[in-house]
């Protein structure tokens, strides 16, 4: 079966731009009868705002995934950007993490472990017209 696969960001840049933190949020809920009812609950939030910067496009999908903007709240901002994009049944989207500067920040990339390590400068390659075969 032929797909696109998303794989994504490694462990270590998940952790990174990806961590959550706990908050308790508390309102007032209004219902059609005009009641009112105050509640409380616990709720995971990201530690990040994540903004949408760009679009993963597919060989079998328009759009596999959004390439996302992380802002952190100590001010670091890192882009993920397509590392490694390999064929297996279709192609398997790598992403890693560049700083604020446009630099690739070494510990978010998959390296060898996608098959295909790649030098920068890191552009989404051409893909193969799959519809032909």
């Amino acid at each position: 079966m032929q797909m696109n696969q998303y794989v994504g960001l490694n462990q270590w840049a998940q952790a990174k731009v990806l961590a959550k933190r706990t908050a308790v949020e508390t309102g007032e809920r209004t219902f059609a009868d005009g009641s009112k009812e105050p509640f409380e609950r616990t709720v995971d939030v990201p530690v990040a705002r994540i903004t949408a910067v760009g679009k993963i496009e597919g060989y079998f999908d328009e759009v596999v995934a959004d390439l996302r903007r992380f802002e952190l709240p100590n001010g670091e901002v890192y882009e993920e950007f397509i590392e490694a994009a390999p064929c297996n049944g279709g192609p398997m989207f790598y992403t890693a993490l560049k700083d604020g500067e446009g630099v690739v920040v070494a510990e978010s990339l998959w390296g060898e472990f996608t098959g295909c390590a790649i030098e920068p400068p890191f552009e989404q390659p051409d893909y193969p017209d799959w519809t032909q075969f």
